[in-house]
């Protein structure tokens, strides 16, 4: 989604693993916060790591 790669620390590959997730735009991330879209995606069975949630709560602080 063009909204979520335009956010900071969200690459190509974090994009397509929020999608996966059912998360098309920030309003959405930041319904269900850093820590439950990293949970989801650790249960779909992608490579999630701890930089992906540091990565994700960066994004929705708008920091890098």
């Amino acid at each position: 989604s063009d909204e979520l790669i335009k956010l900071k620390n969200v690459g190509r590959t974090t994009v397509q693993w929020l999608l996966a997730i059912g998360i098309h735009d920030r309003d959405r991330l930041a319904e269900l916060g850093a820590p439950e879209a990293f949970r989801r995606a650790r249960a779909r069975g992608f490579g999630a790591n701890l930089v992906l949630l540091y990565s994700l709560e960066g994004a929705l602080r708008d920091t890098a």
